[in-house]
């Protein structure tokens, strides 16, 4: 009998995914399924990027039908349980703000200003306080 191996896809995730956490919980899911003829499992980290790491979760199964419905349960499997356990090991967009968080930054009130333009400097304020003054 063939033995077929399953890579469910490779999913990415965080850099700061616990993949230990993550490998133990995949071979749960291998290791009760039914559809794992209990040749191959294997999860390992596969490449980095910047923002994300890539991993291949490796099962084999006896059959295509079985090594296709194998990947899918992986998957679902442990993207539900990153969902539930570890939410920040989900990829995501990280952004920087460049603008100091003072106590005056904070208690500023927003303006409604049209995309693009600049905030006023704090002389403008001044300035205007001035000629509503006169």
């Amino acid at each position: 009998m063939t033995r077929l191996q399953s890579n469910a896809k490779r999913p990415y995730v965080d850099f700061t995914a616990p993949v230990d956490a993550i490998r133990a919980k995949f071979m749960l899911i291998v290791q009760s399924s039914k559809l794992w003829d209990g040749q191959v499992a294997k999860l390992q980290v596969t490449d980095s990027k910047e923002s994300s790491i890539e991993l291949r979760a490796l099962a084999s199964a006896r059959s295509p039908g079985d090594a296709f419905d194998l990947r899918c349960d992986i998957r679902e499997q442990l993207i539900a349980f990153l969902q539930k356990e570890h939410p920040t090991a989900l990829p995501h967009a990280r952004a920087e703000s460049l603008r100091a968080d003072t106590p005056e930054t904070r208690q500023r009130p927003q303006q409604d200003s049209p995309p693009g333009t600049p905030e006023p400097a704090p002389q403008d304020d001044e300035r205007r306080a001035r000629t509503a003054a006169r």
